[in-house]
């Protein structure tokens, strides 16, 4: 099994608050939060230990995490994070394959960068829509019936 290895998000200013792991993990790093106590005004000083993020599901299966900055929220792909960091070869203009062709398997090993036609053309994905448009076909079939 392979150890996870920890590293800052590969996109600034999103590095500063954020890890991410070479299995496809997110997590927000420990932080010194100041705030005023209720009772008094003494400012006090707090550590909020870092913690996971949760993901969640694109339309098209794909798994993002929701990170934020100064109050601004932006939802970045799992994998394009993993990519960036884990695995070689980034380039503008590349997008990221999943070599197992399961959207939601976001170790490093399983990542790779490649053109959007290697993309659109890897593996089982033209057979799969084949068949998808097939038994559309079969079932928009309508008889004539009198």
């Amino acid at each position: 099994m392979t150890n996870e290895k920890w590293t800052p998000v590969p996109i600034v200013p999103y590095n500063i608050k954020y890890l991410v792991s070479n299995l496809g993990n997110v997590k927000s790093i420990d932080r010194l939060v100041k705030y005023r106590q209720k009772t008094s005004k003494i400012i006090a000083k707090r550590i909020y230990p870092g913690r996971l993020l949760k993901q969640a599901t694109s339309v098209e299966g794909y798994k993002f995490v929701a990170l934020k900055i100064d109050g601004k929220t932006k939802q970045i792909y799992v994998h394009r994070l993993v990519a960036m960091a884990f695995v070689d070869g980034y380039d503008e203009g590349l997008v990221v394959n999943h070599k197992n062709e399961n959207k939601t398997d976001n170790r490093y090993t399983n990542l790779e960068w490649c053109t959007q036609k290697y993309n659109a053309n890897y593996g089982t994905r033209n057979e799969r829509m084949r068949k998808s448009l097939i038994k559309t076909k079969k079932g928009n079939h309508h008889e004539n019936t009198i």
